[in-house]
């Protein structure tokens, strides 16, 4: 990919400060998504690695080194930088995301990868339920459950690949599916479609 001149310049002005400032480890970590931004992967790394010598207790220089790491192919090493960064910021939200998907990544055992999901739900997603959750609805038994999927990502796409099986598995004399799509169709989308029972576009001017 081309590197522009907007990074280029940001990148620039950053290491100016660096110079007058050499200790802000926010300066050292901005230079090293800068590099992230630009492909430039393993600078960005021992950026984020001078980060964290200059303060071990950053977690941006941690997610950071994950993100990197990543990237690199390093995806148990990307896992050991986020423990890092959890452990010195567990209130941000982002790296309990990260983690939940890097324990796809890295094809750890489904219970584990579970677990990091449960664990962003528990500190991120349950707080925001309302105290009094309303009275559940009255569901006659005999009647299918109707589940809802939604997503941009109904055509040719990796994602496809992982959710035709779940389509495929559903028992439809007990669910009625429902799709919400909000993204292009292609040829995939057509065979996506017919396993359904009701299909709404929600893309504007669809």
């Amino acid at each position: 990919f081309p590197v522009t001149i907007r990074p280029l310049n940001r990148l620039s002005a950053l290491i100016q400060a660096i110079a007058t400032d050499p200790h802000n480890t926010n300066l050292w970590c901005q230079v090293g998504f800068t590099y992230l931004s630009m492909y430039e992967t393993r600078e960005a790394l021992e950026t984020f690695l001078a980060a964290e010598q200059i303060n071990p207790r950053s977690s941006e220089a941690y997610y950071g080194q994950a993100i990197a790491r990543q990237q690199l192919g390093d995806t148990p090493g990307a896992l050991q930088a986020l423990q890092q960064a959890i452990q010195r910021n567990p209130q941000d939200h982002r790296l309990f995301s990260a983690q939940a998907y890097l324990c796809t990544a890295a094809g750890l055992p489904p219970e584990q990868t579970l677990d990091a999901y449960r664990e962003w739900a528990r500190r991120f997603a349950e707080p925001q339920h309302p105290r009094h959750p309303p009275t559940p609805h009255r569901r006659n038994p005999a009647d299918k459950l109707r589940i809802g999927y939604l997503s941009a990502d109904f055509r040719q796409h990796a994602i496809m690949d992982f959710f035709s099986p779940v389509l495929r598995h559903h028992n439809r004399n007990r669910y009625r599916l429902i799709a919400f799509s909000n993204g292009t169709a292609d040829q995939r989308t057509t065979e996506v479609r017919v396993q359904f029972d009701y299909w709404n576009i929600i893309v504007t001017g669809k």
